[in-house]
């Protein structure tokens, strides 16, 4: 922070790159004049490590820029994104969950169903072991055309809610990183579609024939593909395909489907 402005940069620590940003700072003074400049201590590296810098605080002030008026390009695909807010709050079904993982003490497992969209299972103890495949079975004796995910998953993909900071005690979460509790979820395509359906928001799956046109058209950024089928949905006259990022809201961020969906009607 330097007054009242917020900078984004890349934490380091060291002698060089303090000179680094002494020289920066240099750089941005009003009367700054090159002669003035001592080269004998500055070697090629030294002005390599400066390029770098800067880029780095060039790309943090364009996430400030997009953070404040909600609207910017993106760095890789250089396509412009905008940021739209819905008018209804999430939902989340944490407490579902939670209750779930309580129960599961009593047998070693447990199961339950958020609207008949998003299976789970609990395991512990002497369910560890073939947990995967017990759920497996079951899920695929419910639902026609489904994904399954670990719930540890979380802790891999970046640039989402850490598992350290759901409301979960601290005895579950080492539960989960420790491997005394698994936790899989499942989602039922089908039923998601007819959710969308019901809500008012056109879904459908796309053939086989029109998914293959949509992904030889060289879109930066592909749709969520299930056995060669994408899912189209219309949304204020406008119609686009889910992307992958519908399992996370729905099975590691825990968003009741019902307030995922909605959120497309009530787009500001």
């Amino acid at each position: 922070m330097n007054g009242k402005d917020i900078f984004i940069v890349e934490c380091k620590q060291g002698d060089v790159q303090k000179k680094v940003y002494d020289f920066i700072d240099e750089l941005w003074k009003d009367d700054f004049d090159v002669k003035n400049i001592d080269f004998s201590d500055k070697s090629l590296k030294f002005f390599d490590q400066v390029e770098r810098t800067l880029r780095q605080m060039e790309r943090g002030g364009k996430v400030v820029d997009f953070l404040k008026n909600e609207t910017g390009t993106d760095p890789f695909s250089k396509m412009k994104i905008n940021v739209f807010e819905a008018e209804k709050p999430n939902e989340y079904y944490f407490d579902y969950l939670m209750n779930l993982i309580e129960e599961s003490k009593i047998n070693d497992s447990t199961y339950g169903s958020v609207e008949g969209i998003i299976y789970i299972g609990v395991y512990r103890n002497t369910k560890l072991l073939p947990s995967r495949f017990i759920f497996d079975y079951i899920v695929q004796r419910i639902y026609e055309k489904y994904i399954i995910v670990d719930y540890l998953t979380i802790l891999n993909i970046p640039l989402k809610e850490p598992l350290f900071f759901k409301p979960f005690s601290n005895e579950i979460i080492f539960d989960l990183i420790f491997g005394r509790i698994k936790i899989f979820l499942a989602v039922n395509l089908e039923a998601l579609i007819e959710l969308f359906n019901k809500k008012g928001i056109e879904a459908k799956w796309l053939s086989r024939k029109e998914t293959h046109k949509l992904l030889s058209s060289k879109r930066k950024y592909k749709p969520f593909i299930f056995k060669n089928q994408a899912i189209k949905i219309k949304v204020k006259e406008n119609f686009r395909t889910l992307g992958d990022s519908f399992l996370i809201y729905l099975l590691l961020d825990n968003i009741i489907p019902t307030s995922f969906v909605e959120r497309y009607k009530f787009l500001k």
